[in-house]
């Protein structure tokens, strides 16, 4: 094989607590990424390592996804959606152990949950905690994000908001993981010339980051994205 593989995934979801309902059917996006996608990635993480695979990931996380990791409030709603749906899995075992095919289904969502819960109580409901000690390793790297994951092309003609965007997403980096920036995922991967200079940063002694490189693919043939003025 000629080449080189980056996996580069990325991590996001729009603000959705709603402390003023006891339970809000929005808030289940978020529950439901926490067990199906954050938890199981956490998970392979522990299983490559202890397998010795020599692996690598970069990842992107906004700052709206990682305060809502590190929110109280959620956290407390995140282990209650765990446990009642780790319960109710295994009274399903119960109700349907002589119903063959719906024990099997009951039986494979009993596993997950079951697994759900061990990796919750294991990283101790700390996502953002655990990520960072991955980070720490080298073997996991963490692209931060403007600070309410906006698209930026259309702030270009507003370089304060911009550059508030952008400043405010790399402190909330810094302060969550405790490591510099490196690099920025750009959100939707939009990009046009005129918002490079806002992405280089101010100090030239410091570490630099690059914007990921999906921002800057084109499919053949295509047209770079133009503001409504026509320009780049």
């Amino acid at each position: 094989m000629i080449g080189s593989l980056a996996i580069v995934l990325h991590a996001h979801l729009p603000w959705v607590r709603h402390p003023e309902h006891a339970r809000s059917l929005e808030e289940h996006w978020f529950f439901e990424a926490v067990a199906e996608c954050y938890l199981p990635l956490l998970r392979n993480l522990r299983d490559w390592s202890r397998d010795g695979v020599d692996w690598g990931l970069t990842l992107g996380v906004t700052p709206t996804l990682g305060s809502m990791w590190d929110d109280p409030g959620l956290r407390a709603r995140v282990a209650r959606y765990l446990a009642e749906r780790r319960d109710l899995a295994r009274r399903e075992m119960a109700r349907t152990a002589l119903i063959p095919a719906l024990h099997a289904a009951a039986g494979c969502h009993a596993s997950f949950y079951e697994r759900a819960w061990e990796d919750w109580e294991a990283c101790g409901g700390d996502l953002s905690g655990a990520f960072a000690r991955w980070a720490r390793t080298g073997r996991l790297e963490i692209l931060a994000g403007p600070a309410t994951h906006p698209v930026l092309p259309l702030l270009a003609d507003e370089p304060g908001s911009l550059r508030a965007q952008l400043g405010l997403g790399v402190r909330e980096h810094e302060r969550r993981f405790g490591q510099p920036v490196r690099g920025l995922w750009l959100p939707e991967c939009a990009w046009c010339s005129r918002v490079e200079p806002a992405l280089v940063p101010r100090d030239p002694r410091g570490p630099g980051w690059r914007s990921t490189p999906p921002c800057r693919g084109l499919p053949a043939g295509a047209k770079p994205w133009r503001d409504h003025g026509g320009r780049p």
